[in-house]
């Protein structure tokens, strides 16, 4: 056998942090979202693309929609955060808006699978009663820091 697998066996070994462990299935779900879409992506698949058992999945996130939402909101905060870091904040007033929206335009292609994972999620989760996302949880996209 050659090195690359040797490591990749010992990488899927070692016991990750709660943090990670959820990390790793959320960008699953990304994958998966982008590429086969909301109506296809099981928690058997996510679980594949996250190469971790459905059980664990299940164990780290209460149901389908619960991996959905946690999903949505870290992959805002994470697409706030890379904008956030693309922009010299020292910078004047209107050159920063300039530069948002530059930095922004660009997300379409820099960050398809996330905005794509995104979409789907937004036009497809519906809580018990029948409503999307709950606004609520994308608070500190808002907040002033």
């Amino acid at each position: 056998m050659g090195s690359g697998s040797a490591e990749g066996a010992e990488r899927r070994r070692r016991r990750l942090g709660e943090q990670e462990r959820r990390a790793q299935i959320i960008g699953g779900c990304v994958e998966v979202l982008a590429r086969e879409g909301y109506r296809r992506a099981s928690l058997a698949r996510i679980a594949e693309a996250a190469g971790v058992s459905k059980g664990l999945v299940s164990h780290y996130f209460a149901s389908r929609e619960t991996l959905m939402e946690q999903t949505a909101i870290t992959t805002v905060g994470f697409l706030r955060d890379e904008v956030r870091s693309a922009l010299d904040l020292t910078a004047s007033v209107p050159d920063i808006i300039r530069a948002a929206l530059r930095y922004v335009s660009q997300l379409r292609e820099s960050h398809r699978t996330e905005l794509r994972a995104l979409d789907q999620i937004v036009h497809n989760l519906r809580g018990a009663n029948g409503t999307g996302l709950d606004l609520r949880a994308y608070e500190d996209t808002y907040r002033d820091e």
